[in-house]
């Protein structure tokens, strides 16, 4: 019973660090001292209804199918909040997730995580939030979670979990799909740096530094090869910004990006992920025979695929996806540079999203900057399925082949 499992892990939190919170709000409370709340609810299905199979799907974790059909017939749950002091952070997450752990393998049930929103089975939970602490420093990563989700000219990507630490939670937007993972990486290092160093988590200018992080498994250098000092380091902006629906119970700091080169917001967050990472700026521009009888085929295929295309961008595209469109933009000598721009708005004949290539002769264009193009200019297309199966530019093949044959 709930009752029997409260009991027995009382009995342990001592040895944790632990001590339960007494009811009477003005009992003394020793200085530092680690305390936890405990509370059993009954008839859940009505006062705290366990996340639906559709949930568990996202963000169940190590579950079993049959711990998933488990958790939909619960009746009653042990509900535990801890309050921790900064100065006995490892301390007191250690001991808390400990306590919790105990619960969860007493009574074979499951946790939920309300501050990221996550049900673990206790294996999962121990392995996750017990692990990948180098010596004071957590790894970030283990205690919090990334939603993301569409927004005007890309992604929006939120965190949760900070509350824990006690620091804000972290926002970027406008994020092109194909820079979905470089962006939630940095995040996540973001939010490494605050836990390192709570100071850093305030409004103002801030300098990512990859290689100035404690933690030894996640720190990284830039590859000196390429001579570039500033790798590694991302000129980051901090502020203020309200919660939208579904974001965290917690102040959010979200990341500015204006001190990095670029004509518009979106180009500026792309020169930040490749300062950060290291990344090479474009692929090659090539040359292409645009009366070869061949590739105006290909081009004719590609456009017939376009309106199936819009429908899907219409219908939403599903977390990984990924769709560019190859367009004609003008260089100075009057000719076209042909580049990918990947696809955030598609209305009538009027596509809108990120250059995903750097410019070789059109100065006014910078690669991640926000663009516009006819459907009817379209030369190609690019369909990055969610399992990684690539569709389309079968112009690029060509292209590539006319390349190397001369």
């Amino acid at each position: 019973t709930p009752q029997r499992v409260l009991g027995e892990v009382s009995e342990s939190a001592h040895s944790w660090g632990l001590e339960r919170a007494s009811d009477d709000e003005n009992a003394p409370r020793g200085e530092g001292a680690i305390f936890y709340n405990a509370r059993i609810l009954t008839d859940i299905a009505s006062t705290y209804p366990p996340p639906d199979k559709q949930t568990l799907r996202f963000f169940g974790r190590g579950l079993t199918a049959e711990q998933g059909e488990r958790l939909q017939r619960a009746q009653s749950a042990l509900v535990l909040e801890f309050e921790v002091p900064q100065a006995s952070r490892k301390q007191g997450l250690d001991g808390a997730y400990r306590l919790i752990l105990a619960a969860a393998q007493l009574a074979d049930g499951l946790v939920w995580d309300d501050a990221t929103r996550e049900v673990f089975a206790p294996s999962a939970w121990e392995q996750k939030r017990l692990a990948g602490w180098d010596e004071e420093n957590p790894r970030c990563a283990n205690h919090v979670t990334m939603h993301m989700y569409p927004d005007e000219t890309g992604l929006r990507i939120v965190s949760l979990g900070m509350k824990k630490f006690g620091l804000p939670d972290v926002v970027v937007e406008g994020v092109a799909r194909s820079d979905a993972k470089a962006a939630a990486m940095m995040a996540n290092v973001v939010l490494q740096m605050w836990v390192e160093n709570p100071a850093s988590a305030a409004v103002g200018d801030c300098d990512l530094d990859l290689r100035q992080l404690r933690h030894r498994q996640i720190r990284s250098r830039p590859d000196e090869a390429n001579g570039d000092q500033k790798k590694g380091v991302a000129k980051l902006t901090f502020e203020r910004v309200a919660a939208d629906e579904g974001d965290p119970d917690n102040e959010l700091l979200i990341v500015g990006f204006e001190r990095n080169e670029g004509p518009d917001r979106s180009s500026r967050l792309t020169r930040a992920l490749a300062d950060l990472w290291g990344w090479q700026s474009h692929d090659r521009v090539e040359t292409a025979d645009h009366d070869d009888g061949e590739l105006h085929a290909a081009r004719r295929r590609a456009k017939e695929k376009l309106p199936l295309l819009r429908g899907k961008m219409e219908r939403g595209l599903a977390p990984g996806e990924v769709l560019m469109v190859k367009a004609p933009f003008k260089a100075t000598d009057g000719s076209n540079e042909w580049m990918w721009v990947e696809v955030a708005q598609w209305q009538g004949d009027r596509i809108r999203g990120a250059l995903r290539n750097e410019p070789e002769d059109v100065p006014q264009l910078r690669i991640g900057q926000q663009v516009e193009v006819s459907m009817g200019d379209v030369f190609d297309y690019l369909y990055r399925r969610a399992d990684g199966v690539v569709e389309g530019n079968e112009t690029g093949a060509i292209i590539s082949r006319q390349n190397a044959a001369n």
